[in-house]
């Protein structure tokens, strides 16, 4: 009986580590890809809180009816934000925002707002 064992645990070994290899190299892949996900969504979400920030910064500008600066900026802590306003009727202004992130990406956002109503009536974003 003994005899007829030679080679067998060399195959069973070899064949162990390629199935842990495998496996190993899958949860490697998928952390890696749910980690780019979170940056990504961080990215974003961030973008979009600084975006919305600006708008309701310009807002409460607009709505104080203080001396009304046609073009500004503001400063966060992973970028800034450039602003344009544009009076399209007695009523209507329109806000053009442009955003810049700390990794270079510029993110632009058209807000109308109404100064009868005091609000941002509508809002496009485009990257």
């Amino acid at each position: 009986m003994l005899h007829n064992e030679k080679g067998f645990t060399y195959p069973l070994t070899l064949c162990m580590l390629i199935i842990f290899s495998i496996v190993l190299v899958i949860h490697i892949d998928q952390y890696v890809i749910e980690k780019r996900m979170f940056m990504e969504t961080e990215t974003i979400l961030k973008q979009d809180y600084y975006l919305l920030s600006s708008v309701r910064k310009v807002e409460t500008i607009l709505a104080t009816n203080v001396e009304i600066v046609n073009s500004g900026s503001f400063e966060f802590y992973d970028g800034h934000a450039d602003y344009q306003l544009k009076k399209i009727t007695d009523t209507i202004w329109e806000i053009n925002i442009q955003l810049m992130t700390g990794k270079k990406i510029t993110i632009t956002g058209i807000a109308y707002y109404d100064s009868d109503r005091q609000k941002v009536i509508q809002w496009v974003e485009r990257s």
